[in-house]
């Protein structure tokens, strides 16, 4: 007779089982039946085994790589899944992949003043404005859209709104 946690064992009267009951898990490459199977493996309750983690996974709760709890080391968390590095609009935080402001494409933190690049702007379809590791809607007065490169540049001296290094449409006034 096997123990009572076996569906089907190789010595009767021992732990040494090759099938568990329902609600016991086989352990992994072992014999004995378990409540729960080790870190790194999840309990598959139709084939009552404990199966390994995806690769990406220190921890989970099924077999793809879309289950992970903890991420293997080297690998980052990014929503369920466990990345070598962080997608472009996310950056690491203690390990996990932390979405950039709305406004910035890569960023090293949440605030739109932490962009390296700047997003698409969904009202206007143009790209926001880098400036100052910020991503803006508008250039501001002295400044004028660089549309190419999406970034602000500084418009002539004694010019206080141009369309254009060249094109100054209304000048600073005071003495010159």
């Amino acid at each position: 007779m096997c123990h009572p946690y076996c569906a089907n064992c190789d010595e009767p009267g021992t732990l040494h089982c090759s099938a568990c009951n329902s609600g016991f898990y086989l352990e992994l490459g072992g014999f004995s039946c378990m409540t729960s199977c080790p870190f790194g493996q999840y309990e598959d309750p139709i084939a009552n085994l404990c199966q390994p983690c995806h690769y990406t996974c220190d921890g989970c709760t099924g077999s793809t790589a879309d289950t992970c709890i903890k991420c293997a080391q080297n690998m980052l968390k990014s929503d369920n899944f466990c990345v070598a590095s962080c997608p472009a609009n996310q950056f690491e935080i203690d390990g996990v992949c932390t979405t950039c402001h709305d406004t910035c494409d890569a960023c090293w933190g949440v605030e739109s003043n932490e962009c390296y690049s700047c997003n698409t702007n969904p009202v206007t379809g143009l790209g926001y404005y880098y400036l100052n590791n910020e991503c803006i809607e508008a250039c501001p007065t002295g400044m004028y859209p660089d549309n190419t490169n999406n970034t602000c540049l500084s418009c002539t001296e004694n010019c206080e709104v141009c369309t254009s290094g060249n094109n100054c449409t209304q000048c600073v006034y005071g003495p010159f």
